[in-house]
């Protein structure tokens, strides 16, 4: 493996609000994902009271737990629904916090709202403990305390301290639950934290759970005990802040947003859209640079669709196509696009050498199969800018999906004054989607590059930090 610089910086949770954010549409509406600001969330106007979800003039009847009767012994289950089950918290070890544990039904009513501040025996929330993610734990209540946060004093939440064993979850509710909105916050205390939301829970052995840890976000699915990790995104979460999650279930389909975001679904229905294939390649913008480890990836499997090195392509320009892209102003010039070696090593990469005033070189390439049972791919790279009209602005795009300039799809990597962006080219109409934030453009240091394809959504990764993604629908 050829060395490279490559400098991982993850430290700030950068999941950018999309224009315009997609949700199930399926009936019943559910309420939409509480307002945040920030990656903490505003503490004070979550905290207000939300008049949609009260009842009418009559109290609903309670069951001896203190909780809407209709919803636990007397629930009626809905024949349509497609996803069912019962909520849950979990973790995996020592320092996580949960707060504002909330269930809301189809019809908008509070099955539950729990904030913590009145109780003080957690039995009375009537949860009950199983060991999940095949850990050690002894299920036990005791291991669960209500008391103080501790970075806001005024503030009661629930935490998780074993004296030993791993593998926590506590479910509670009907199986038969479903349309439903849960939401919980979680707070992770350090980087060895993990944390889990359940939902759609039959049992002990069968569940969906979204995880959160130091290194990223992962839907679970568990069937008869089998753990699967369906999707995983490599966010960075910052330790000690309050993380709202929500799974949003419609009749058909579930949204699952973390911090206010929409980032993963999953639905009965498979998507209308085709996996984007046709040639991969790459852009340009008033900028030079070299790439290097191209990889295209299973998302699911790992299984290597395509890997070039550029050690052994001298052949490899002869194969390629150019383009012009996004309207600009680029005709192929023999030696714009070559393969060299990297000036002061034995390192073989692929360059654009042409002018920085050329707006808008594209190169496409061929080669690369992808099956038809593919559910999504990985599009990997090093890249390293050498040079630009502008030190901080422009950089270079990963391009898929090409069959001509009129149609491709790509993510441009620091235009907009240093920023990032999807966009969408179909015949021959450009769309650009919301901008990330500035992203980081060096000259002369080795940089990482990636975007995650699926039928309805795509991700892209500066660096290992994901900064931007992108609903396909």
């Amino acid at each position: 493996m050829k060395k490279r610089l490559v400098s991982i910086l993850l430290v700030l949770l950068m999941i950018v609000p999309l224009a315009v954010l997609s949700s199930c549409s399926d009936e019943p509406d559910l309420p939409p994902p509480p307002d945040t600001q920030g990656q903490q969330g505003d503490k004070e106007s979550d905290n207000k009271p939300d008049t949609s979800s009260k009842t009418e003039n009559t109290e609903p009847e309670l069951s001896a737990n203190g909780l809407p009767k209709i919803f636990f012994e007397d629930y009626i289950a809905n024949s349509d629904a497609q996803y069912t089950g019962m909520v849950g918290i979990g973790a995996n070890k020592a320092g996580v916090a949960f707060d504002d544990f909330r269930v809301i039904s189809s019809d908008k009513k509070d099955i539950i709202n729990e904030k913590f501040t009145e109780i003080t025996e957690l039995s009375s929330l009537i949860f009950t403990p199983f060991t999940a993610n095949g850990g050690t734990w002894t299920p036990s209540l005791a291991d669960f305390a209500v008391g103080a946060d501790d970075t806001d004093e005024e503030n009661k939440c629930l935490t998780f301290s074993p004296a030993n064993g791993e593998g926590a979850a506590l479910f509670m509710g009907n199986t038969a639950w479903g349309p439903y909105r849960f939401n919980v916050k979680v707070k992770l205390a350090n980087e060895e934290a993990t944390s889990r939301a359940y939902f759609c829970v039959k049992d002990e052995k069968n569940y969906y759970a979204v995880e959160l840890s130091a290194s990223g976000i992962s839907l679970i699915e568990a069937k008869n005990g089998t753990e699967e990790t369906v999707q995983s995104l490599g966010i960075a979460l910052s330790q000690n802040v309050w993380i709202p999650v929500a799974v949003n279930m419609t009749v058909k389909n579930v949204a699952i947003y973390v911090d206010g975001n929409e980032v993963m679904r999953i639905s009965t229905e498979k998507s209308e859209n085709t996996l984007q294939t046709g040639k991969f390649g790459f852009g340009q913008w008033q900028t030079t640079f070299i790439i290097d480890n191209v990889e295209i990836v299973d998302a699911k499997t790992g299984e290597v669709y395509y890997s070039q090195d550029f050690e052994n392509a001298s052949d490899f320009i002869n194969g390629c196509t150019f383009g012009n892209r996004n309207g600009g102003n680029y005709s192929y010039t023999e030696g714009d696009w070559v393969v060299r070696k990297e000036e002061g090593t034995d390192n073989h990469v692929l360059a654009f050498d042409g002018s920085t005033s050329v707006n808008g070189a594209l190169l496409a390439f061929d080669g690369v199969t992808i099956p038809a049972d593919c559910e999504g791919y990985k599009i990997k790279m090093d890249v390293m800018r050498t040079g630009g009209a502008s030190a901080t602005s422009e950089g270079w795009a990963i391009v898929w999906g090409y069959s001509s300039d009129s149609d491709y799809v790509n993510y441009n990597f620091g235009g907009w004054n240093g920023a990032g962006g999807f966009q969408v080219i179909s015949g021959g109409t450009k769309t650009n989607h919301s901008m990330s934030n500035t992203i980081g453009l060096e000259n002369d240091v080795w940089k990482t590059s990636e975007v995650h394809v699926y039928k309805d959504v795509a991700y892209a990764y500066y660096n290992g930090t994901l900064v931007q993604l992108l609903w396909l629908d």
